[in-house]
């Protein structure tokens, strides 16, 4: 399946790589900012950027109150200035128009709604109430041992009987709630479509699958909904309609009770919930510049790497290269269709080699490229998926792959040979080091763009607000 942006390491790059959060000065616009002043509960202006008490205590409850770094006032400046290098970034993937990418708005939409519905479950799960009464009932009806029990054991099974009785109640209670709420809202599930998928045939992206009030969700939109684990399962198991309706129906539920809670107001009175999703709003925001090919560009674009500085990182570092321990001799088929990628997995298993098999089934590969000659470890991660990478190091040489299911292709192969303890030649990792001597060059750009962005941003900082919550 395809990539899914990892915003778990956003936090890391925040508060660990602080010279991550750069942008060019030709992006500032201090003038409009000079006449902003402080409030009385603001910590800090940076540009356009507030940084408010309430969020410094959010940020210090969560990061920094076991952390020596932010205690004291010294350590609510160090928490500060990360907080500012992290502005001064949001500011920056703002000004590219990330907020407008529809790849974010998906993710903050789809992680909002869900937040949402976790809320109103919560409120949901308020109203289920279960007496010691009826507990003492459930228990003396249960108790067919005629033993004694000692009041350990009396207790922990009034306890499992309790909570049995809750999960059961909450159950019908969200099922109930869901009926009701489908009557007055428009839900519509394409089962006709979830059955030809079921059935193997060829569906195209932009088939609606699944209608939500004003929001129609495609296939290629449910498959992105898919659990990231989903990327470890087979494609017959992620093309059966029992997979694919669980998927569904945990959105339907996402849009309703999240569509309910807004409705209600009920976040309102939790301000963690609101902190919380503005922090993963921005943090989101920020992830985008790593895929924003013109920040990319306007950042790094004057780096320059020379063949003199690649050759000497190989030769320095050759010796070092585990992931070149082991060369792999690749030969891959990918089809369109699951059908002729199960035919042939069955020529294969008949005796048939590799080479006869894409003869016959050239017309049919989306690439004729099949011989994929000698590879290491780390191309096959990199270039071809973690799914072929995983699946590629657990077989034998001339054992046949199972049936992958890879950005929309049916994927089968084989190792031909392997080659072990062998370095890849210069001229095959040329691109990699390249990028690895690219990297090093880019950090030094980094501390000098960060440099020119604070002298040129106007930033403001409350200190008396700031001592008085250092104490």
């Amino acid at each position: 399946m395809k990539n899914r942006i990892n915003t778990n390491n956003i936090v890391k790059k925040i508060f660990i790589s602080l010279f991550y959060a750069i942008c060019i000065v030709m992006f500032i616009s201090s003038a409009a900012c000079s006449n902003r002043e402080l409030g009385d509960d603001t910590v800090a202006l940076v540009g356009k950027e507030n940084i408010s008490h309430e969020e410094m205590f959010y940020y210090f409850n969560k990061y920094g109150n076991s952390a020596e770094e932010f205690k004291g006032e010294s350590g609510s400046r160090r928490m500060l200035e990360k907080l500012i290098d992290f502005k001064l970034m949001l500011a920056t993937a703002k000004k590219y128009a990330e907020d407008k990418n529809i790849v974010f708005i998906n993710l903050y939409g789809s992680y909002i709604r869900k937040k949402y519905a976790e809320l109103y479950r919560t409120e949901l799960a308020k109203k289920i109430k279960v007496s010691d009464e009826e507990v003492q009932v459930v228990f003396v009806e249960s108790d067919t041992s005629g033993k004694r029990l000692k009041k350990e054991e009396i207790d922990k099974r009034k306890n499992e009987i309790r909570m049995a009785m809750y999960e059961e109640r909450f159950k019908d209670l969200i099922q109930n709630e869901l009926e009701n709420l489908k009557k007055d809202n428009i839900i519509k599930v394409y089962s006709d479509v979830i059955d030809d998928i079921d059935r193997g045939d060829v569906v195209k992206d932009d088939t609606i699958l699944l209608v939500l009030g004003d929001e129609k969700i495609d296939y290629k939109g449910v498959r992105a909904l898919f659990p990231p684990t989903s990327g470890h399962s087979s494609p017959e198991m992620l093309r059966k309609k029992v997979f694919i309706n669980s998927v569904i129906n945990k959105e339907i539920e996402a849009y309703l009770f999240s569509k309910t809670a807004k409705e209600k107001g009920i976040e309102k009175n939790n301000p963690h919930f609101t902190w919380s999703n503005k922090e993963y709003y921005e943090k989101t925001l920020v992830s985008m510049l790593d895929y924003n090919e013109g920040f990319k560009s306007d950042l790094f674009g004057m780096i320059k790497v020379s063949d003199d500085e690649i050759k000497k990182y190989y030769d320095d570092n050759k010796q070092k290269m585990k992931e070149y321990d082991l060369l792999l001799k690749v030969k891959k088929l990918s089809f369109t269709s699951l059908t002729d990628a199960e035919k042939a997995v069955k020529n294969l298993s008949e005796g048939e080699t590799i080479d006869s098999v894409a003869k016959k089934y050239m017309e049919k590969l989306n690439t004729k490229k099949y011989d994929l000659g000698f590879l290491s470890k780390l191309e096959l991660k990199d270039v071809h998926g973690l799914a072929v990478y995983e699946e590629a190091i657990k077989l034998k040489v001339n054992q046949v792959s199972d049936i992958l299911l890879v950005d929309d292709a049916y994927i089968v192969f084989l190792i031909e040979d392997e080659m072990k303890n062998t370095v890849l030649p210069l001229e095959s990792i040329k691109d990699v080091i390249s990028g690895i001597v690219r990297g090093g060059k880019s950090e030094e750009v980094m501390k000098s763009f960060i440099n020119d962005l604070r002298a040129s941003t106007e930033i403001k900082i409350n200190e008396p607000l700031l001592i008085k919550m250092s104490k």
